[in-house]
């Protein structure tokens, strides 16, 4: 598991533009395989995910979230991106964000502590809970 978990990390890590403001960003040109969690410093991985990384991307594939709950510090900078065909929009009580296409990113960052939960408006079903400490 250690090794996976290593592994895992190498292969996750990257950077991310960081956002003050929510924001969209298109890149639905290219089909470029994407990680499922990208951080730039994962401290555990399991099915919660705490990073102590101010950047966060979550991928939205398969009509659901990759990641069903994620840990972050206050301020961090969380993106989604969908990699699905079909538009998803997100909903939590902090944003609404735009209908989001193929390759689609949207950005949020918490500033706030508490735990938020996302969801994905065209299935609500699909949730995750964001953690900010």
């Amino acid at each position: 598991m250690k090794r996976f978990a290593v592994i895992l990390s190498i292969l996750l890590i990257m950077g991310c533009a960081s956002q003050t403001k929510p924001s969209v960003t298109d890149d639905s040109a290219g089909d470029v395989p994407i990680p499922t969690h990208d951080t730039e410093q994962i401290t555990s991985v399991k099915e919660t995910t705490t990073t102590q990384s101010l950047k966060v991307t979550e991928t939205i594939a398969g009509h659901s979230f990759q990641s069903p709950s994620l840990t972050v510090k206050k301020g961090t900078t969380v993106t989604w991106k969908n990699t699905d065909s079909m538009n998803h929009p997100l909903k939590s009580s902090l944003f609404t964000s735009p209908d989001m296409g193929k390759g689609v990113e949207f950005s949020y960052t918490f500033d706030k502590e508490g735990s938020f939960e996302v969801e994905i408006t065209s299935h609500p079903a699909e949730k995750m809970m964001v953690k900010v400490e």
